[in-house]
């Protein structure tokens, strides 16, 4: 492979190639590392890697970066058109929560709970623990809790 020389720069020596051979279920499920029996469904997967890579995509539109010169790969970063291994697994995060704890059914574990309640106050206890919960993530000091509740909950 013949590779023309840029001003002021060297002849490149190597390229590599790479080939994308996953399915888009397959990346958000490295992401999210959970309980095989946490993970959504392909379509939720998919919707979620769709999520991140619009999510993505809006960065790059937002800022212009015409003209520059990277000396460096890590000067990329500085002008925030990526999202961050925290942003991507907090995307994956929320939208499993929202989608299978907060403003989902009252969980079959919590039942017998819910219908202690008089029923006027039934919905907004419900959405005080699925609130409790989501602060709980973020919770550094109970993240092994948080995660063995989460199954629990969603498991049964």
């Amino acid at each position: 492979m013949v590779v023309p020389r840029a001003r002021g720069m060297g002849i490149l020596k190597k390229v590599y190639f790479v080939i994308d051979n996953q399915t888009k279920s397959e990346y958000v499920k490295k992401i999210i590392k959970l309980n095989p029996a946490i993970i959504p469904e392909e379509d939720t997967l998919i919707a979620i890697f769709n999520e991140i890579r619009d999510v993505q995509a809006g960065k790059k539109n937002v800022s212009v970066v015409e003209g520059i010169t990277l000396e460096a790969p890590d000067e990329a970063l500085n002008y925030g058109r990526h999202l961050t291994t925290t942003e991507i697994r907090l995307l994956v995060l929320n939208r499993i929560l929202n989608q299978n704890v907060v403003g989902s059914k009252v969980p079959q574990s919590f039942i017998d709970t819910y219908i202690r309640f008089p029923e006027e106050k039934r919905k907004n206890m419900l959405e005080d623990c699925q609130l409790d919960l989501s602060r709980a993530l973020f919770n550094c000091n109970c993240q092994d809790d948080f995660w063995k509740l989460f199954e629990n909950i969603y498991i049964k």
